[in-house]
């Protein structure tokens, strides 16, 4: 048999660690202390008391289920040491909230890495393959329940593992900087339970074992279990094949506190810290309801009559039977006013409102939320509460997710890229230097290589391994509690247009990067997509333009090209032209076959065609003013004289109202249809009544000369 090494020297352990002793260490107050508060999580707070809820002794005492057998007993139980049969389970409901809060989904913090896009790929190929998210729940929902909880990692064989221990279970022996928690050598000892085989029995049986796990800053040291026997001592041997030695001179392990105690304290504090009694009497009070009602389903018989000649009597309950009661007698059930029911729901509900509030815990109708389609703003001020205790807590394991992926980076950066070692010959016994490369087990990484070539659009893919990089300043960026929902982009969207009058407020990118976030997709990605578009269309556009160019070139001796729906000459020559504008320019002639179809629509048309184009379109003559010169506006295309037009309207109306909209109250608005403006209050004006069509020019006939004078 191999004598045990001597781990204390070999494997750099603390001075402190040569008197630790593991036989009495779950009979600390810290030991114990911490496994009540988690108890509560666990849901077996009351797996000690001996009776059931209807004072009952209980002959099973397994921990885990409320047994069935059970023997009557005379002497009165109170209720505090009756086992609940409705618990609440209040606890268990206050930290997953919390927990979802800090890490729930679309929560998970990112990791950047300035300047360094390999570390940057790395790190979050890293995070998925160790599974950090998950690891992450579990130790919020260790450390809510417990106050203190801790991570462990490693490299086995190149593949990134992390584990988390029960906060109880630990023991510092030295610390590396107190102030930030930092441990510089820390065991975990905890017993557990194994079926083994007994050759004497001849059958399994099950018995207890020690386990034991430190952390040095040279190595990860693992010892093989020993079995418990009573309050001796076990005796500890390495177990080498799963002990690592690594040397990089930090401890690989994390020390987190939940929630800040006091300061001279290594644990922190649990989420529900103080309301343990509360949880108990909402735990008793909602299982005397439960059973009180439950009771009361099934009311008592009452008999009013001589108990003499009920005893000679056979009561037969139903519908389908008589009781005879005789002259002086009565039956009645006896039951619960609904009064009763009614105040222990209110009880009930009242101890609830006090545990959340004093936990600071907001736990909101989901329904009434649903139907109300609450925006993200609204929701921050329903779980105000709740975000500034949840804003600690994105803190503190914000703080240890920091530094567990840090350390992680800086050994894969150190070993798993080209770097020398000295290997010794198995053979000849010479030591030599070499060139390692260390390999990190992650999916190879997708790089996309575009074309030398300008005029191609060629894209090669190739799979490569993953590059830690040389950057190790790592950066943890939190989401918002609450996404903007679809709503709430448009009303932003809606109150810029409006501030900056109609216009742009922000370039394409930027609309890229908000619209992405929303879809959860990459904006360089969709960039890319946009830029292919628009050199499609400007491709497209070219080969139309270079086709009309050598039509037009070839005069008439070569064949124009076909189009998808080309019109006839004939066609083009009995559509109704409109009638020229004064002032215009006259437009080319050129016949329609030779132009192409392009489909648009009505608001493109709008800002195109102008005004006296409409109106020529529509038999009018163009826009004048009432001194019968041409109005301005009439060259104004639709669109931009129709949002003129309404802030006219808007002034005007403003005016009548009382409000400042324009210039003076008395002051009328200009016409805006050219000359013929909003229909005046007041008595009407003297003179002819005009004729002609609306918005014709004036009739020197109608009005004379010096009509306007007079």
């Amino acid at each position: 048999m191999n004598e045990p090494i001597d781990y204390q020297s070999a494997y750099g352990f603390s001075p402190n660690s040569a008197t630790f002793r593991v036989a009495k260490l779950a009979d600390t107050e810290r030991y114990k202390e911490m496994t009540y508060w988690e108890r509560y999580f666990q849901c077996k707070q009351h797996d000690h008391k001996r009776y059931d809820f209807s004072g009952r002794l209980i002959k099973s005492m397994v921990g885990y289920a409320q047994p069935l057998l059970s023997t009557t007993t005379s002497v009165y139980v109170p209720l505090q040491e009756r086992r609940p049969s409705v618990p609440y389970r209040i606890v268990r409901i206050i930290v997953n909230s919390f927990t979802k809060m800090t890490f729930g989904e679309g929560r998970f913090p990112d990791f950047n890495v300035p300047s360094d896009k390999d570390a940057d790929a790395f790190v979050d190929e890293l995070s998925k393959v160790a599974g950090l998210p998950s690891k992450m729940i579990q130790a919020r929902n260790i450390g809510g329940a417990a106050g203190t909880v801790g991570l462990s990692w490693c490299y086995l064989n190149g593949n990134p593992l992390v584990d988390v221990h029960n906060g109880k279970n630990l023991y510092v022996h030295e610390w590396a900087d107190w102030v930030n928690r930092v441990p510089n050598h820390v065991t975990e000892v905890y017993k557990y339970r194994k079926d083994v085989w007994d050759p004497e029995k001849k059958q399994q049986v099950r018995e207890e074992y020690w386990y034991r796990r430190d952390w040095t800053p040279q190595a990860d040291v693992v010892f093989q279990d020993v079995k418990v026997k009573g309050s001796e001592e076990p005796n500890w041997v390495v177990d080498e094949e799963r002990t690592k030695l690594h040397d990089d001179g930090f401890c690989h392990f994390i020390w987190i506190r939940n929630l800040p105690g006091t300061d001279d304290s290594q644990d922190g504090l649990p989420d529900c810290e103080g309301v343990w009694e509360q949880s108990d009497s909402l735990d008793m009070a909602w299982s005397v309801l439960c059973r009180g009602t439950i009771l009361n389903l099934d009311p008592t018989l009452k008999l009013k009559m001589d108990p003499e000649a009920i005893d000679y009597a056979f009561v037969r309950k139903g519908s389908d039977q008589a009781i005879v009661t005789g002259k002086d007698g009565d039956a009645s059930y006896l039951e619960l006013a609904g009064t009763s029911v009614n105040a222990g729901l209110s009880l009930v509900k009242e101890l609830r409102t006090q545990i959340l509030e004093t936990t600071e815990c907001v736990i909101p109708d989901p329904d009434k939320i649903a139907a109300a389609g609450t925006s993200a703003v609204a929701l921050k001020m329903i779980y105000a509460l709740m975000l500034g205790k949840t804003d600690i807590l994105r803190e503190q394991y914000g703080k240890a997710l920091h530094e567990l992926v840090r350390q992680m980076l800086m050994v894969a950066q150190k070993y798993y890229s080209p770097h020398e070692e000295q290997i010794v010959d198995e053979t000849t016994g010479e030591v030599k230097t070499e060139l390692v490369q260390g390999i990190v087990n992650l999916p190879l990484k997708v790089v996309e290589t575009e074309s030398e070539d300008p005029d191609s659009n060629e894209i090669t893919i190739t799979l490569e391994p993953h590059n830690p990089g040389s950057n190790s300043q790592i950066e943890l960026v939190w989401g918002p509690y609450f996404k903007p929902t679809a709503d709430d982009h448009q009303k932003i969207a809606t109150t810029l247009v409006q501030a900056t009058g109609g216009k742009a407020f922000c370039g394409t990118k930027t609309a890229i990067d908000v619209f992405a976030a929303v879809l959860s997709r990459d904006p360089s990605k969709m960039l890319e997509d946009l830029k292919h578009d628009e050199h499609a269309t400007r491709q497209a556009a070219m080969e139309i333009a270079t086709d009309m160019d050598a039509a037009m070139n070839a005069g008439g001796e070569t064949e124009p090209p076909e189009l998808e729906d080309p019109v006839s000459q004939e066609a083009a020559a009995q559509q109704p032209q409109p009638p020229a504008m004064p002032g215009a320019p006259a437009a080319p002639q050129q016949p329609l076959q030779q132009m192409p179809r392009i489909n648009i629509t009505a608001t493109d048309v709008a800002s195109i065609v102008l005004v006296n184009e409409a109106r020529a379109s529509q038999g009018l003559g163009p826009m004048v003013k009432p001194d019968g010169s041409m109005d301005p506006d009439g060259f104004m295309t639709v669109a931009l004289f129709k949002a003129k037009t309404a802030n006219i309207l808007a002034a005007v109306a403003n005016a009548e109202k009382g409000q400042v909209g324009i210039k003076s109250a008395n002051e009328p608005p200009p016409a805006p249809f050219g000359g013929n403006g909003p229909p005046q209050k007041g008595p009407p004006q003297k003179g002819p009544p005009q004729k002609g069509p609306p918005n014709a020019p004036p009739d020197e006939k109608q009005f004379p000369p010096d009509a306007e004078s007079k």
